[in-house]
C-alpha cells in the first residue's frame, strides 16, 4: 500500500489544472485504462460491488420505512423523488472512492474493495457536487413551453460538462463550484475527446446488456433449465459491468486528469490522500509526522 519514491502522485494544484494545453486523445485514454482494467480491475470491482450493496439496503430501509408510515410510494411523487435522493446522496462519496481507487491504480499504488469507503468520513463537497449538477439538470425540464426531448438534450449536455467535476474535487480537494466550474472549462477545450470516450462506454453497455436481456429473456421462458442458463447471463452481465466496463470508466477519468493535471515526484510535498491514512499497519516512528501531514491535509480541504 506505501508509495515508493518511484512512484509520482497526481498533481493537485487545480490552477495547474485550468492552465494545463494538454489534451489527451481519446483512443490512448481508452487503451490505457483498459490495460489498467485488465491488471487492477478486482480492487475496484469489489468496490462497486460493495458501494452497489450499501446504496441497495439504504434504499430499501427507507422503502420500508415510508410504506411502515402508510405512504404509497407507486402514488407519492414525494416518497420517490426523496428515495432517489438518498440513493444519490450516498452514492456521491461511494462513486469518490471509486474515483481514487483509480487516481492511485494510475499512480502505481495497489487498493482493495473497501477502500471505496476512504472518503465517507468527509463526504459534503461529492455530495454538493451531485446534488447541484442533479438540480442545475433538471432546470430546462422545468422551462414552461419547452419540449421534453429537447429539454432532455440539454440536461445531458449540462451534465456532460459537469461529468469531471467529482474526479477535480477528488485530485485537488477543492470545494463544489471549483469542481464544477474547472469541469465545464476542463471539457469544454477538450470536448471531442470527453465524448469520444463516454460514447465508446455507451456503445460498450449496449453491446454487453442489449443481447444478453434478450438471451435471458428467452432462456426464462423456457422452463426449470432455461431459467437456471438466464440466471448464470445475468451474473455474466454484471460481472462483466462490475468488473470491466465500469473499472475501464474509472481507469479513463483517472488517467484523463492525470494527463491534464500532471503528476509530481513522490518526494514532492502534495496535498492529496495518503495511502497511510488508509493502512491498517502504521509505523510508529512516524506517527508524529503522519499526524502532522493529516492536519495539514484538513487545513487545505475546502469543505
Amino acid at each position: 500500500m506505501n508509495q515508493t519514491p518511484s512512484q509520482p502522485r497526481w498533481n493537485t494544484d487545480l490552477k495547474k489544472g485550468l492552465a494545463s494545453g494538454n489534451k489527451p486523445d481519446a483512443n490512448k485514454v481508452l487503451f490505457e485504462a483498459w490495460q489498467l482494467t485488465k491488471e487492477k480491475r478486482t480492487g475496484i470491482g469489489f468496490g462497486i460491488i460493495w458501494s452497489f450493496l450499501v446504496v441497495l439496503l439504504a434504499v430499501m430501509f427507507v422503502t420500508i420505512l415510508v410504506s411502515a408510515l402508510g405512504i404509497d410510494i407507486e402514488e407519492n411523487a414525494a416518497a420517490e423523488i426523496l428515495i432517489s435522493a438518498i440513493a444519490s446522496i450516498i452514492w456521491a462519496p461511494l462513486m469518490a472512492g471509486l474515483i481514487l481507487m483509480a487516481l492511485r491504480n494510475v499512480s502505481g499504488e495497489n487498493v482493495g474493495g473497501s477502500h471505496v469507503f476512504t472518503l465517507l468520513q468527509q463526504p459534503w463537497v461529492f455530495i454538493g457536487i451531485s446534488v447541484v449538477s442533479m438540480l442545475i439538470g433538471q432546470i430546462p425540464s422545468l422551462i414552461p413551453g419547452v419540449p421534453e426531448l429537447l429539454a432532455l438534450f440539454i440536461s445531458l449536455v449540462i451534465l456532460f460538462f459537469f461529468s469531471f467535476a467529482l474526479t477535480i474535487a477528488v485530485g485537488t480537494r477543492c470545494n463544489v463550484g471549483n469542481a464544477l466550474y474547472a469541469s465545464v472549462i476542463i471539457v469544454k477545450q477538450r470536448m471531442a475527446a470527453f465524448f469520444v470516450f463516454y460514447l465508446a462506454l455507451v456503445f460498450l453497455a449496449f453491446v454487453m446488456v442489449i443481447p444478453a436481456v434478450m438471451f435471458v429473456a428467452g432462456f426464462a421462458a423456457a422452463g426449470s433449465v432455461g431459467q437456471f442458463i438466464a440466471i448464470m447471463l445475468s451474473l455474466a452481465v454484471i460481472y462483466g459491468l462490475a468488473f470491466w466496463l465500469a473499472p475501464l470508466f474509472y481507469h479513463g477519468l483517472a488517467v484523463f486528469y492525470r494527463e491534464i493535471f500532471g503528476q509530481v515526484a513522490a518526494e514532492t510535498p502534495t496535498s492529496v490522500y495518503s495511502a497511510d491514512e488508509t493502512s491498517e499497519v502504521v509505523e510508529t516512528s512516524d506517527e508524529e509526522a503522519s499526524s502532522s501531514d493529516k492536519n495539514s491535509d484538513r487545513d487545505n480541504f475546502q469543505a
